[in-house]
């Protein structure tokens, strides 16, 4: 919303949208002279209601046995951001395939 009026809602869905903490929109916007003093006061400390957040691990588009799936993993400890980074290292031979030695 660049240029526009901030209030607590535009704030909250920019948060939201964008994946980070509202006070750290809040102190970027204000750096970047979007928002005065008195806005920082007003806006810093709100949170995105848990039940708005959006999870990137788990899109709505994921079946229900895909969700499942995607939770056990998640429970596990492998997320895909962590799964892309084991990937890229490997690419970039940080760390090596290590196979069964049968």
């Amino acid at each position: 919303m660049p240029g526009g009026d901030w209030d607590e809602t535009s704030i909250l869905e920019t948060a939201n949208r964008l994946r980070v903490n509202v006070d750290v929109l809040v102190i970027a916007l204000r750096r970047e002279g979007r928002i005065d003093d008195d806005a920082v006061a007003r806006f810093k400390g709100l949170k995105v209601p848990r039940t708005d957040k959006v999870d990137p691990e788990l899109p709505s588009s994921l079946s229900g046995a895909g969700r499942a799936f995607k939770i056990e993993l998640l429970r596990r400890g492998l997320s895909t951001h962590y799964a892309r980074l084991c990937f890229d290292a490997y690419d970039r031979k940080l760390v090596s395939r290590v196979g069964s030695q049968r």
